[in-house]
């Protein structure tokens, strides 16, 4: 092997541009690393870089421009970069003279030697551009080069002003980005709006002829040079669309100077630096500096031009679509004609080698003239192989002619590139097939995410009599993992256990994985107890397991296990990573903190290791500790979007929005793809919060991401304005998506439901369906719960029998939760407990709490208490279920029984959930507790509901609803007690900080809990008398209060069916029988509909429908409903 390498390394010399690959870079070149000398804005002159600065050169490269300030004559000078803006005034002066440069041309010189090995090329002129900024440009330098000469003709240079950032953000990205370089004071002289920029850029190439409008916008015999594709491919439209211009004609096409590198080399470089690097050439001026990064490019493209490349375009814009580029790879690697002998050698002597894919070139030549039985085993480093086969337009392979082995290596490895129909052709073309032909492709189906195009295969080759190996088992026993294809999955164990192959390693791995996956925890840890020969992938895939199925717990026991059972590998990053996720997913941060401890001892807890050190981040935010948590991730090198994510949200969801937000500008800076979960998720926080100023502020910078607006971004934009109450924001959002999932419509059909918009929640159900979009379980639980909370018994009904028909979808517990609230608030409470009790699933605790609160509601304490017993007997230690036991004897006045239950749950240490509420007030977000008086604006908060309250006894005739305050104390505490909610302080808050006069205004409050009557009726009220709109999300739907109504129609409020009572209210719902001038009687018919009979009027049958219909407000009550002592406070009997 090492005289196979020395030889590749005799070939290599021959024909790379390299004299020599060990080429060194100066490790110090001070104008590119200290600041760069340039003019005040007074044109103040600095002292002279010293000649020893720039002096030395370690290349041993003889070009110009590897030499080019090798001697003190040819000394490097900065730009003077007032003179590139046409505004130095200090031309005359010697000294100034002295310092700087003012022709560019003078710093990329050109020797007549340079021009021999030159070809001919296919536009007379480049223009290399280099921009710089990632919010938006801030510097726009263009360098135009002679392709004939290879001399610089001009330069154009422009500081470009944004648009779209405040003046305080400007200066602080300025002062950190140019600040260090000592331009900072230059450019706020001369930065000019990018609009201006395009106008000046394009008057600067008509005078040198290179474009004219008349050409349709584009180039004349010219093309655009980037070292990648960011500038032209990304920014320059990104930019376009912030300063509200159209995108230039003439960027539709340009040369990727990186394709032309690879092409002509052979050689891969990551950008400007690395090119320079491998080339041998010094790096002069400041490196991230636009005009200085531009001129260093034009260096390499000098030099590539002089050794006979030929620039060519490698990208194209669509003109239909400005989005749609096309990549030329034709353009990226050059078909090398080696001699074929002793090729094969060669390869097996360099496959290890950086620089092996320029045999692997001849090879793939070679391959297909004379393959023979020693060729396969080069394919088996295929990765290095990967970019040549799919980027190589000559390149053209079939499985005819090449033997079974070498035909299996080219399916999987371009089954690897991502390139299945190539793979196919392949496959088809084989006149022998095995097993490992087989199972190659379905690889590939699975590592290009058609799961069920493997499982297909996997069906096909038992048709062809082809037995499976292990490979063949694992493979598509991950496929059903990834599926949740359960019934699937036990199939294939089944046919491992016929044929024997249980026993082996590889097989119980992929069946633990699989099964814990799919939800059943108990059998993978069957299939593991009996595994014989555990490896290490064993226990992780054990370990993930629990992690996934929830218990953390079992997780850390089970690697506890692992230590006792010495086995031979060492815990690597899965397994640790999958035991810092049991710890967060647990909360057990003592627990890992040892871990923490075991990756330092074991040297694991490094800044390389990013996947683990990104687990840590996410333990510590979710136990609370952002302090060690910003440590961990400041230490990490290369961050990834999931330590990113995980810092962001830990910082939004305790309540640090401006550190949340100032970290993901920071990424979006670092990162023009940001990752849809992290876009998601921080919305989602948002949603949660109810924070609509900084959710839109995040919808305007998710826009400009280059990416667009994915569906799950949209999906959570859609969410956000909905838990914010802008139904018709969100109804706008989901109209502009191009894409619409399940998820998108169940977001919308979730709103609804909250919102009491059951009719439009069925309809956009239906709409749905027309779309061939098939529900699942998630959407119909959403459009369930939106009936029930609508009223919608008939609807509601019909839609969970058709789900109990829908073939494919097992109806959950939480449907069965639907359909007995839904029973249960028509008062049809002996039909839910019988639904309960018949139910083909057991009931969890959550289904006996939603009957126990309609127990409540209707007043029927004997069937509560039945609901109670089993409720504490199976969830005791759950606090809420002792307040719904304390508020159901409460409401009836059986405060000995309530005293006792509210004594059995102090006992067992239990604390009720605090009422908590908040409210955004000018982009800041208060918080209040019930009965807290911590706020700083308490007094006047008090104050001012005093006043309201004042104004309502007057003007409304409103009384404390005291019977819904459930203590047994005197009337004056409960009143002080209702006062003392957290929704009225933060109502107090906002009329407090914005005055009473806010008509036509909304204010938008948020709650954890539920709304009590009391405040219900009291923010009715507070709507009439204010003309405030007044929007308050609880914890289970959104409550519209305007002039005096309530979105929600009271739903929650029931009026007793069998004592028929009628019900007088005034035109605006409220009671004041003095001065009302309209007054209309509702009494409930056999159809569950109010009838109304206004005074001296024959009676009416409304729709149900709310809102108003001339005096008479409508409302809907299902038959059999509660006791007139539920009755609203503002409500009379008749």
């Amino acid at each position: 092997m090492a005289s196979a390498f020395s030889a590749f390394r005799v070939s290599l010399s021959r024909i790379s541009p390299f004299r020599d690959t060990r080429f060194s870079y100066p490790a110090t070149f001070a104008l590119a690393h200290t600041k760069r000398i340039m003019c005040s804005s007074t044109h103040s002159v600095s002292s002279s870089p010293s000649p020893s600065d720039i002096s030395s050169s370690s290349s041993s490269s003889p070009s110009t421009f590897s030499l080019m300030g090798a001697s003190e004559n040819a000394r490097w000078r900065p730009m003077c970069l007032y003179y590139t803006h046409g505004k130095c005034t200090k031309m005359d002066d010697p000294a100034h003279l002295e310092i700087f440069n003012h022709d560019c041309s003078k710093e990329l010189p050109v020797a007549a030697t340079d021009l021999g090995r030159k070809k001919s090329q296919e536009f007379n002129f480049f223009l290399v551009i280099d921009l710089e900024g990632k919010v938006e440009i801030l510097e726009f330098p263009v360098l135009i080069v002679d392709a004939k000469t290879m001399e610089v003709v001009d330069l154009f240079h422009r500081f470009v002003r944004p648009t779209k950032m405040s003046e305080q953000a400007i200066n602080k990205y300025i002062e950190g980005k140019y600040g260090e370089v000592g331009v900072d004071r230059v450019w706020h002289d001369t930065a000019i709006p990018f609009k201006q920029v395009v106008e000046e850029f394009e008057a600067w190439l008509a005078e040198h002829d290179l474009w004219t409008k008349d050409t349709d916008g584009a180039l004349n015999d010219a093309a655009f040079i980037t070292c990648g594709n960011w500038d032209i491919k990304t920014k320059i439209p990104e930019q376009c669309v912030v300063s509200n211009i159209n995108l230039p004609p003439y960027f539709t096409e340009w040369i990727n100077l990186k394709d032309i590198y690879l092409n002509f080399y052979g050689r891969e470089a990551r950008g400007m630096v690395s090119m320079m690097r491998q080339c041998g050439i010094k790096l002069m001026g400041s490196h991230h500096l636009g005009i200085d990064d531009t001129k260093n490019i034009t260096r390499v493209v000098q030099r590539m031009l002089s050794e006979g490349a030929v620039l060519k375009i490698t990208a194209r814009r669509s003109k239909s679509n400005t989005r749609n580029v096309e990549f030329l790879f034709k353009n990226r690697i050059k078909p090398m004609n080696w001699p074929n002998l002793g090729c094969n050698r060669l390869c097996a002597g360099s496959s290890e080698s950086q620089t092996a894919t320029l045999c692997l070139c001849s090879f793939c030549q070679h391959l297909l003239h004379s393959p023979t039985e020693e060729d396969s085993h080069v394919l088996e480093n295929c990765y290095v192989l990967e970019f040549i086969i799919f980027t190589n337009s000559n390149f053209r392979l079939s499985g005819s002619g090449l033997n079974l082995i070498t035909s299996n290596y080219l399916i999987d490895m371009y089954c690897k590139c991502r390139e299945q129909l190539i793979a196919y052709k392949v496959f088809d073309s084989m006149p022998e097939r095995n097993v490992v032909s087989w199972t190659a492709l379905m690889s590939g189906h699975v590592l290009n995410g058609d799961l069920n195009g493997s499982l297909s295969l996997f069906t096909e080759m038992g048709r062809q009599g082809i037995y499976p190996n292990e490979f063949t088992f694992s493979t598509n026993l991950k496929a059903c993992g990834l599926l949740n294809a359960l019934e699937k999955g036990l199939q294939i164990h089944g046919f491992c256990l016929k044929i024997g192959f249980e026993m082996m390693v590889e097989v119980g791995n992929s069946l633990v994985d699989m099964y814990s996956k799919c939800g059943r925890i108990n059998e993978a840890e069957k299939v593991f107890r009996w595994m014989v020969g555990r490896s290490l992938i064993s226990w992780n895939a054990m370990i993930a397991g629990y992690v996934h199925a929830g218990y953390g717990s079992r997780a850390l026991a089970t690697f506890g296990m692992m230590q006792e059972a010495k086995i031979k590998e060492r815990p690597d990053e899965f397994t640790l990573t999958s035991l810092l996720k049991a710890c967060s997913s647990t909360g057990m941060i003592y627990a890992g903190k040892q871990i923490h401890g075991f990756l330092v001892r074991s040297g694991f807890h490094c800044p390389s290791s990013a996947t683990i050190t990104g687990s840590l981040v996410d333990l510590y935010v979710k136990c609370g500790n952002l302090f060690s948590a910003r440590k961990a991730f400041d230490q990490i090198k290369e961050k990834t979007m999931i330590s990113w994510s995980s810092l962001i949200l830990g910082y939004a969801q305790e309540g640090d929005f401006v550190e949340a937000m100032g970290l993901f500008k920071r990424l979006q800076e670092l990162s023009s793809q940001i990752d849809s979960f992290v876009l998601s998720s921080i919305i989602g926080v948002f949603a949660d919060f109810a924070l609509l100023q900084q959710g839109k502020q995040m919808q305007a910078l998710v826009v400009k991401l280059p990416s667009g607006l994915e569906t799950s971004v949209s999906n959570s934009l859609v969410d956000m304005y909905l838990k914010c109450g802008l139904v018709d924001e969100a109804e706008k959002c989901f109209a502009e998506m191009q894409l619409k999932d399940v998820i998108s419509w169940t977001v919308m059909i979730t709103g609804y439901g909250k919102h009491g918009l059951g009719k439009k929640a069925v309809s956009i159900f239906n709409k749905m369906l027309r779309h061939n979009i098939e529900p699942d379980e998630v959407c119909y639980l959403a459009v369930l719960s939106a009936c029930s909370h609508s009223g919608m018994i008939k609807e509601g009904e019909e839609l969970f029998s058709k789900l109990l028909e829908t073939q494919g979808i097992k109806p959950r517990v939480e449907h069965y939760a639907c359909v007995v609230d839904l029973l249960g608030r028509a008062g049809r409470l002996k039909e839910a407990k019988h639904l309960v009790d018949t139910m083909p699933i057991k009931p969890n605790v959550g289904i006996w709490q939603t009957l126990l609160s309609l127990c409540r509601v209707h007043g029927d304490i004997e069937l509560g208490k039945e609901v109670g017993k089993i409720l504490l007997r199976i969830d005791g230690k759950n606090p809420a279920n002792y307040v719904m036991m304390s508020n159901l004897y409460g409401q009836a006045g059986y405060w000995n029984e309530q005293g006792n239950a509210r004594e059995l749950g102090s006992i067992k240490g239990l604390q009720k959930e605090a009422g908590m509420s908040w409210v955004e007030i000018e982009r800041e977000v208060h918080f209040f507790r019930s009965g807290e008086d911590s706020h700083p604006l308490t007094l006047v908060i008090q104050e001012t509901l005093k006043e309201v309250e004042r104004r309502l006894r007057e003007e409304l005739g409103y009384v404390y609803g005291l019977k819904h305050e459930l203590h047994d104390i005197d009337d004056e505490s409960k009143e002080e007690n209702l006062r003392a909610h957290s929704e009225k302080l933060a109502i107090g808050l906002a009329l407090a900080t914005g005055g009473l006069n806010q008509k036509g205004k909304t204010i938008r409050v948020f709650k954890n809990l539920r709304v009590c009557v009391d405040c219900h009726e009291f923010i009715k009220g507070l709507s009439k008398i204010t003309k405030i709109a007044y929007v308050v999300r609880d914890a289970v739907r959104f409550h519209s209060f305007e002039d005096g109504c309530c979105s929600c129609g009271d739903y929650c409020f029931f009026i007793d069916e069998q004592e028929k009572v009628a019900v007088v209210f005034d035109v605006d719902g409220y009671r004041d029988t003095e001065t009302a001038r309209y007054h209309t009687a509702f009494i409930i018919g056999d159809d569950g509909y109010f009838k109304s009979v206004s005074l001296g009027e024959a009676p009416n049958v409304y729709d149900g429908k709310p809102g108003h219909l001339g005096y008479t407000p409508q409302f809907y009550c299902p038959p059999l409903v509660c006791s007139s002592s539920y009755l609203p406070s503002f409500v009379s009997h008749s």
